[in-house]
């Protein structure tokens, strides 16, 4: 039996991935809706008590933790480069470097857990969500956030542009921007639907 490859209608990467797809010819520049965006987070296990308000609260924090996990800049994730730049920026690199381990994008959560309840980890908000364990202890102060925004276009060659566009319609409506809100991440809904 033959495998009838699969085409894809539309596509959701951020906004560093998705030039290049329609700089490739992989997908429509005019379909292009930003969905979302997501700041960075420090998570940590539940329970353990940090304040980050000023960049001198998330100085004091890195020098007191007992591990540091972002992810690794080499990997070229927006969060760890970002994290590495100001760490290098605030003057810490060699201060803190004893103590960070660096992880892959996805699992920036799980491996802070895993070193226990004095361990902290820098990573998207939204890949801090839903994560039982987990919680989100403070937020890069505004001097040094860095915003990722997550959008949507539809491909080229797509065979189902209504169902398509259709999608991308669902993706500015309330109901989702309220799901996006729930998942640590700032929407972009349209005024236009209540749905």
């Amino acid at each position: 039996m033959g495998h009838r490859r699969q085409e894809a209608d539309l596509i959701i990467g951020s906004s560093v991935s998705m030039p290049a797809l329609v700089a490739a010819g992989k997908v429509n520049r005019n379909s292009l809706v930003v969905l979302c965006k997501t700041g960075i987070g420090i998570v940590s296990a539940k329970g353990l008590d940090v304040s980050v308000r000023s960049v001198e609260d998330f100085k004091r924090v890195l020098l007191n933790a007992k591990a540091i996990v972002y992810a690794d800049p080499s990997r070229g994730g927006a969060a760890g480069i970002h994290v590495a730049k100001v760490i290098e920026q605030l003057g810490l690199t060699d201060q803190i470097k004893p103590k960070v381990r660096l992880a892959a994008g996805g699992d920036i959560t799980e491996v802070t857990l895993s070193l226990g309840p004095t361990a902290l980890g820098m990573t998207q908000i939204s890949e801090i969500a839903d994560k039982p364990q987990a919680e989100l202890v403070g937020r890069l102060p505004k001097e040094l956030q860095n915003y990722t925004e997550f959008m949507a276009g539809v491909t080229i060659n797509t065979t189902q542009l209504a169902g398509a566009n259709a999608l991308l319609r669902f993706f500015k409506t309330h109901k989702v921007s309220a799901v996006i809100r729930a998942k640590g991440m700032e929407g972009f809904a349209s005024s236009g639907g209540s749905e």
